[in-house]
């Protein structure tokens, strides 16, 4: 399935993506949306931001997926309903030109993206609802400033005869030594800021509670809103930058609950999005609306200054139906031919 938001090009792009992979049936989802994130990690002060969400669910199987929303990557590569694995993500941003003035005289920050695998086991493995205890371990591949540990513990819940479903998420972060002192470090060298100068060592960084909700209003077009409420613990607490210069207590938009959209729809921080089912046969591109009911068309889709859709039958299923049991008739015989023949005479 997609969900075509803001975008008018997300159609084709999706088609682009999963062009030449044969036999490959998944949903995805395009969203487009915004919210208010702090300066920097541990500021007092909040800007507007945008927020976007890519998402391939059912890849191979109905808990398989590969998500991008706003600066997370979340994914699942196992075709098991219980246990979990995938690659997961994080973009932090450079500290540098932010509001407060005494962090803004420090030396910024190198922009950090912390890639790594991600384990977890779902409890639950029901259709529309999942229990999932996870670990991600995250290292900094762009700048070598070190690696995050999070242990996470989720829920999501789709309601059934419902069109609203909601989750909600409990993690705490490790960081190593390098990554603290990078994000919360104060050297020699900044002594002009008027902070103290401070070593920040390996400790737990944060402890974050995060609900989202996500509303269907029709087949194609879905809303979400999601927050997270996030308290520094630690060194990062005690570092001037958050304790005299920021503020602990961080509210910062949460990503989408770590569960497939074969549950429910995806959500995601304040998007909005339609939703196209997407399923590649013999290499050729094709999209199937998703209209609830249990015989589905497909659909060749195609975006131009709009939304145009041409319904044609999926070659594979008139293949189907062309040598399943039921619609063949039997060849009869030369001889049963020929008696049937002269009877007719």
């Amino acid at each position: 399935m997609m969900r075509l938001g803001a975008w008018a090009s997300g159609l084709l792009a999706a088609t682009v993506l999963t062009a030449g992979v044969p036999a490959l049936a998944a949903d995805f989802t395009i969203g487009l949306g915004g919210g208010i994130a702090p300066d920097y990690e541990g500021s007092d002060e909040y800007e507007a931001v945008p927020n976007w969400l890519f998402s391939a669910d059912d890849l191979y199987h109905p808990d398989t997926y590969f998500r991008v929303a706003g600066p997370t990557l979340r994914s699942n590569f196992v075709p098991d309903p219980h246990f979990r694995a995938g690659l997961n993500g994080l973009w932090v941003p450079e500290r540098d030109d932010v509001e407060n003035n005494q962090v803004d005289d420090l030396d910024s920050t190198d922009t950090a993206l912390l890639l790594g695998p991600s384990i977890g086991w779902d409890f639950l493995a029901e259709p529309t609802r999942s229990l999932t205890t996870s670990i991600d371990l995250l290292y900094d591949v762009a700048n070598s400033n070190g690696f995050l540990v999070t242990p996470k513990l989720s829920y999501f819940d789709a309601l059934p005869q419902s069109r609203f479903s909601y989750g909600a998420e409990l993690s705490t972060t490790w960081a190593s030594d390098d990554y603290m002192s990078e994000q919360f470090g104060i050297n020699a060298n900044n002594a002009t800021s008027g902070l103290d100068q401070y070593s920040a060592d390996e400790s737990f960084k944060d402890v974050s509670v995060g609900v989202n909700g996500n509303y269907r209003f029709t087949d194609k077009w879905s809303a979400s809103l999601a927050l997270q409420y996030k308290r520094m613990v630690g060194d990062a607490e005690d570092s001037p930058i958050v304790g005299d210069a920021g503020d602990a207590n961080q509210f910062i938009p949460s990503s989408p609950p770590s569960t497939s959209s074969s549950k429910a729809a995806s959500a995601g921080r304040g998007l909005v999005g339609q939703r196209v089912e997407g399923r590649v046969e013999n290499g050729v591109g094709q999209h199937q609306l998703d209209e609830g009911r249990a015989e589905r068309q497909t659909a060749d889709a195609s975006v131009l200054a709009g939304f145009e859709v041409r319904r044609r039958a999926p070659p594979r299923a008139l293949a189907r139906r062309a040598t399943s049991p039921t619609s063949a008739r039997p060849t009869p015989c030369r001889r049963c031919a020929s008696a049937t023949k002269r009877s007719t005479m």
